[in-house]
């Protein structure tokens, strides 16, 4: 019947003529049964009355074993969609912690473009702020500081180079003046200025070029671009005094030293050896600075081949 009535369904949701056939014969059926049993006399209308009744009893039975056992299954799975339940339940709560605090992310990061706002306004205000000191700075380097640094350059060239120059003619000095300026001037340089010009004459020595990022990075142990920068300018600075002379490849970043000023009485590598070793020996140094110091004169000996002495 449940066959007939889905075929039913499935053409046009109309049940088949066959069901109402097969209705009609069993309500005939049972029709003739119940009038044979409620009007029939004899033994045999007695003994289908007492199978009916029968067979009755035992469906009862049956039904009531079917209902018990129903109602365990019933219970057990009800429990273990409680216990299903809380499950879930548990994790909603969860799930509403979580999306409490993606709210409180989400306030945050709506936040975020006002902030970056404010500190590109605050950025481009000190960068105006920064351009106004340059260009100040910049004119009174133009104003005052330019023209006294052509003065004093134009006097240590003609010291240096013993020339008749104006502006230097007052210091016509020999070859002990020069290098009591070139004394004076180690005397007050740096430890890495230090460290560049004995590079430097290590470099003239072996007739190597001198890689400044090479030298930045394996023997000083530094990366940042500003100490490159200084190597090179201290370089240049002591290339312009006379104490070398130093050609400057800025595609490569590398140093070519043509001439390191030695003469009998002056020994360039030795007096900055003697000043390196002043500064690695002071006992005013933080801890651990001085091994440091000592650790790089060694590494750019070890750079250029240079044994130890």
């Amino acid at each position: 019947m449940k066959y007939l009535t889905q075929q039913g369904s499935e053409a046009g949701k109309k049940p088949s003529i066959h069901l109402y056939y097969l209705i009609g014969i069993g309500a005939l059926l049972l029709i003739e049964l119940v009038t044979y049993i409620l009007t029939g006399v004899g033994d045999v209308s007695r003994v289908i009355f007492d199978q009916i009744s029968f067979a009755s009893t035992i469906s009862s039975i049956l039904l009531s074993v079917i209902a018990i056992i129903y109602s365990i299954v019933s219970g057990s799975n009800g429990a273990n969609l409680y216990v299903k339940t809380e499950e879930v339940s548990r994790q909603i709560g969860e799930t509403l912690s979580d999306l409490g605090n993606l709210s409180t992310t989400v306030e945050k990061l709506e936040k975020i473009p006002d902030d970056i706002e404010k500190h590109l306004r605050e950025l481009k205000e000190q960068m105006q702020r920064m351009e106004e000191v340059s260009k100040q700075t910049s004119q009174q380097l133009n104003q005052e500081v330019t023209p006294k640094i052509d003065i004093l350059f134009r006097k240590v060239g003609g010291l240096v180079n013993g020339g008749d120059s104006s502006g230097a003619r007052d210091l016509k000095g020999s070859r002990k003046e020069r290098e009591t300026i070139f004394r004076y001037y180690i005397s007050r340089s740096s430890f890495y200025g230090g460290l560049v010009l004995l590079g430097c004459c290590y470099a003239g020595k072996k007739k190597e070029k001198i890689d400044l990022k090479e030298m930045t990075s394996k023997i000083l142990g530094e990366e940042s671009i500003s100490i490159l920068w200084y190597l090179l300018g201290y370089a240049i600075a002591s290339s312009a005094l006379g104490i070398l002379n130093v050609e400057f490849d800025e595609e490569k970043m590398e140093l070519r030293v043509k001439e390191v000023y030695n003469v009998e009485g002056f020994d360039l590598e030795k007096e900055l050896l003697d000043f390196l070793n002043e500064v690695i020996g002071d006992k005013r140094s933080p801890e651990g600075l001085n091994s440091l110091r000592e650790q790089q004169v060694k590494s750019i000996k070890s750079y250029f081949g240079i044994e130890e002495e």
